[in-house]
């Protein structure tokens, strides 16, 4: 029979407690492994345009991971998104709180351009005051780097409530910045068009145009279309009413298109 010493018991014990420890320290960094895989998948999934299949990444990385803030955030920013394709409000509302944990993990430290994601979702739903508070919070910060898109979302958060002088102000300053900055040339030109200072509009949405990687966009084809259309520039109307109706046809500003364009005969 092997008897064992007060001295081998205490090396036995110590012995068993670090390989528990060994173990569970094992276990963490698995799951934290697991969590930081999932959250980088979410990630590419939302910058493709797979808000939904972002969702169930995120919220899995979230499960395994609840002190990530960053995770968190893009969570918010993912559930936002999902909510605009579908029509979910509610989903808009999930994604605020996300976005509001993740400020609060951060403590004093939330970077300016989260300040513009929420202040940009309160425009969505509709909360001016809040928007403002979150956007002018994101342009007072000396480190955040793009301080024209909290400048062009204010710019549609006054567009929004028909301040278009406030809107065109906002827009002209964001492109003061980057002049290239094809939303807020969108905005810029609504609310010239508002203010009837049709010239300035059309440049503005011709600019948009110009830009490589908006030349697809059928806004702004439509309303040079529409703007050519009160000039009695039909001819020029018609080919910038056929490319809106190209680059959406089954959307409403293609339909919108084919209807004017039949109206003046095609």
């Amino acid at each position: 029979m092997l008897l064992t010493t007060p001295r081998r018991s205490a090396i036995l014990l110590l012995t068993a407690l670090s390989l528990a420890i060994t173990g569970c320290g094992g276990a963490k960094k698995k799951r934290l492994d697991t969590a930081s895989k999932m959250s980088q998948l979410g990630i590419s999934k939302l910058k493709e345009g797979d808000a939904e299949g972002a969702v169930a990444d995120l919220t899995q990385s979230v499960k395994l991971n609840p002190k990530d803030a960053e995770t968190r955030h893009v969570l918010g920013m993912a559930l936002w998104a999902k909510g605009k394709v579908i029509g979910d409000e509610s989903l808009m509302t999930e994604a605020e709180k996300h976005i509001l944990q993740s400020f609060e993990m951060k403590g004093k430290d939330v970077p300016g351009d989260w300040r513009n994601n929420l202040g940009a979702l309160y425009v969505d739903l509709r909360r001016w005051p809040e928007a403002v508070v979150e956007l002018q919070k994101a342009l007072k910060d000396p480190e955040y780097r793009t301080p024209e898109r909290p400048l062009n979302n204010l710019s549609k958060a006054s567009l929004e409530q028909h301040k278009y002088a406030e809107a065109l102000e906002y827009a002209e300053r964001a492109l003061k910045i980057q002049p290239r900055f094809c939303t807020a040339l969108v905005n810029k030109g609504a609310a010239a068009k508002a203010l009837k200072k049709t010239q300035d509009a059309l440049d503005a949405y011709l600019k948009v145009i110009e830009v490589e990687e908006c030349s697809n966009w059928a806004e702004p084809y439509l309303k040079v279309g529409l703007i050519y259309l009160e000039q009695k520039r039909n001819n020029d109307a018609k080919q910038n009413l056929q490319k809106a109706k190209q680059a959406d046809p089954d959307g409403p500003i293609g339909k919108q298109a084919d209807q004017l364009l039949r109206s003046l005969g095609k």
